[in-house]
């Protein structure tokens, strides 16, 4: 709990150190796996192997001196605990302490988005630390929109599969909140166009009635509608202005997909730009294909600055979870990373024999794809705690008929 505190409260996620972070994870590695110990035999035991590996290879790299800064990645461990926190919770916990976990997790979530809404719509401007002008927030912050996004689907399949009216209502108030939450006060325009691509996945499940549709049917369809986004997008653009005219931040942001599309002057562009992010991955796949070393082990990890030269010059963008992966880890990390993911998706889609929300899952699990292309999706706790709690304890409770 106080994990998910921290990843869902932006002053706990900006403001307590990393240290007392890792302190915590530590403190539920012992005081948990001392009361049920892994056996090897339970669900989604593979997940906690792949995560070992992963991180047994970047402690012999600070030890080798390839990562120059071992606390960097120790720092971290606190956001691969979740995924182990889930086969655990899965393997050990009772019903109840599932449900209270998903409530205080939900219940937090909502509380902290409408703290972000009313300092948006009061404010009006958003910080990422505090100081003495400045109220704290996570509202411009990619992982929080994106966590803000997956969110929604889970709710949808809350409230499409459960009869509790206290449930439904709630959820139905969650929903619009977020809605609005990343169209009007959220600053990342990317967000947009990966929402409305699950949002589109989502109506093809529910329009197929007989549910006959094929995953590769479904991830079809979905590349269908990315097309006609692509065909249609001035107009679109057009239309999404009028909505979002008053947002400086957001029109800017999609003035900046406009001008790439339309070859505008592309030089005015800042760092957040589509167009800028894709100089940033090609510094990562430069690293990449650079030398054999670096193709198979890449160059390891390190604290680097996030100015848009420095990390040209450092060779790995910092702007993308996959293409960085390869700048740092090579051939051995992408290998790594895809067990991790493989097994994550099967252990969680092996939670329902529904194949309604079993589509759910794999639209969900595309979209964080999609997104770990243009962003590091990895240093926080947001994505995991929506992807590795509350999607698959949503599932869990709903096969108990505890919600």
């Amino acid at each position: 709990m106080a994990l998910v505190a921290i990843g869902c409260t932006p002053y706990l996620g900006y403001n307590i150190s990393n240290a007392l972070k890792l302190i915590l994870f530590l403190i539920w590695c012992l005081s948990t796996l001392t009361l049920h110990p892994f056996t090897g035999k339970e669900m989604g035991f593979k997940i906690i192997i792949w995560i070992l590996v992963f991180f047994i290879v970047q402690l012999l790299y600070s030890i080798v001196g390839i990562s120059r800064e071992l606390v960097y990645f120790l720092a971290r461990c606190h956001v691969y605990v979740i995924p182990v926190a889930l086969v655990y919770i899965v393997n050990y916990y009772n019903s109840k302490e599932i449900k209270l976990l998903w409530s205080f997790s939900l219940l937090l979530l909502f509380v902290n988005l409408i703290s972000n809404i009313e300092i948006g719509l009061t404010q009006g401007v958003f910080a990422f630390r505090v100081t003495e002008d400045t109220v704290n927030t996570n509202a411009g912050n990619t992982v929080f929109v994106v966590e803000c996004m997956l969110l929604i689907p889970t709710l949808w399949i809350l409230v499409s599969n459960n009869k509790r009216k206290a449930i439904r209502l709630f959820s139905l108030v969650f929903i619009p909140a977020l809605f609005y939450y990343i169209l009007f006060l959220n600053t990342r325009a990317t967000s947009i166009i990966v929402l409305s691509l699950i949002i589109g996945g989502f109506v093809l499940v529910e329009t197929d009635k007989n549910n006959k549709m094929k995953k590769g049917k479904l991830f079809f369809g979905m590349l269908l509608i990315v097309a006609v986004i692509l065909i249609l997008f001035n107009p679109i653009i057009e239309l999404v202005s009028s909505f979002l005219g008053d947002n400086m931040r957001m029109m800017s942001r999609i003035e900046d997909l406009s001008t790439v599309v339309n070859q505008g002057d592309v030089g005015q562009l800042d760092e957040g730009s589509l167009y800028t992010r894709s100089m940033l991955w090609g510094a990562s796949i430069s690293t990449f294909f650079s030398s054999v070393p670096h193709f198979l082990f890449g160059v390891g990890e390190s604290v680097i600055e996030t100015d848009f030269y420095s990390l040209l010059q450092h060779g790995v963008s910092n702007h993308s979870e996959f293409f960085d992966l390869a700048a740092r880890y090579g051939v051995m990390g992408i290998v790594m990373y895809y067990f991790i993911i493989k097994y994550s998706y099967s252990f969680i889609n092996s939670l329902t024999v529904d194949e309604k929300i079993k589509k759910f899952l794999f639209i969900i699990f595309l979209g964080v794809m999609l997104f770990g292309f243009v962003n590091n999706l990895s240093k926080s706790l947001n994505i995991f705690i929506v992807i590795y709690l509350i999607t698959p304890l949503t599932i869990v409770l709903i096969n108990q008929n505890k919600i």
